[in-house]
């Protein structure tokens, strides 16, 4: 290994690299046809993320790489092919340093943001305030989002951008900002799921429940198996059950209102027949059985 500084090292050529490799991981990394000191730096990426220090490879890395957007898009996609082929339980990759303004202004770019949300990191502040910048890397990948910097998730423009394009970013919003009616509408447009980020205080107000939860459930079938974001969880995670008692009448949607009520029955600690019965009258206007 070659030493760069304190707590950085790198290999010193391909078989130390497939040494380590096949040592670590169990197995090589299939590098296709690319120049031999391209496959040797990539390998030096991966290794210095895992355990270096990224200022002090970045300062070690040729100028002509560095700048290289063909090389910094192969070293993202052999990494990304190489992890989601050993499905890693740590499947993130970033590249060591930054971006050089040769790379955030090529082609290349978005199409690194598609593999790796988390390469935004890897960009300034300034390039943020281009035209159609962050919406573009947001349609590339939304999950970026999560990975901008404090300032932009506390931008008004910057937050309505981001939940019109994809309503979940909603969740990496400030807290100001995802009380804002303009920017829940945009989310809830978006994706109804977004229902779910929002203040409860304000999830339980008619003017976006009777608008949020039709478009929600309808996004599934019911009934399903419940999973993390399914909209029989977001519900529930929501509402308590007397909420909804009080906010199920207010749906004119018979569906919508089975949905609704199949979850206040199902969650229900109650057993008495007659209340079921009352409950079901109440929620669906039918004494039909179901």
């Amino acid at each position: 290994m070659k030493v760069l500084g304190p707590d950085t090292a790198i290999f010193e050529n391909i078989e130390e690299m497939n040494d380590w490799f096949a040592d670590e991981w169990g197995s090589l990394i299939n590098f296709g046809n690319i120049p031999e000191n391209w496959q040797l730096e990539i390998g030096n990426a991966y290794y210095v993320y895992h355990d270096g220090i990224s200022d002090i490879y970045q300062e070690y890395l040729p100028l002509e790489l560095w700048e290289n957007p063909q090389f910094i898009y192969k070293a993202y996609k052999t990494i990304r092919d190489y992890i989601d082929k050993k499905a890693f339980s740590k499947s993130a990759f970033s590249f060591p340093g930054s971006f050089s303004k040769k790379v955030i202004n090529s082609p290349e770019f978005l199409k690194i943001i598609k593999l790796s949300p988390e390469a935004i990191t890897k960009v300034g502040m300034l390039d943020f305030t281009k035209d159609d910048f962050l919406e573009n890397v947001l349609k590339a990948n939304w999950e970026a989002f999560m990975y901008c910097p404090p300032r932009v998730k506390k931008s008004y423009s910057c937050v309505l951008k981001a939940v019109s394009i994809e309503g979940s970013c909603l969740r990496h919003a400030s807290s100001a900002l995802k009380k804002e009616k303009a920017i829940i509408d945009a989310a809830l447009n978006s994706n109804p799921h977004a229902l779910v980020y929002i203040p409860k205080s304000i999830a339980n107000q008619s003017s976006y429940y009777l608008r949020a939860i039709p478009a929600l459930v309808r996004t599934q079938t019911f009934p399903q198996d419940f999973t993390k974001d399914s909209p029989e969880l977001i519900v529930l995670n929501i509402y308590t059950n007397k909420q909804l008692e009080k906010m199920i009448v207010n749906f004119e949607d018979k569906f919508v209102r089975k949905v609704l009520w199949s979850l206040w029955c199902d969650r229900s600690e109650e057993t008495d027949v007659l209340l079921i019965a009352k409950m079901k009258h109440r929620f669906l206007n039918t004494l039909e059985a179901q």
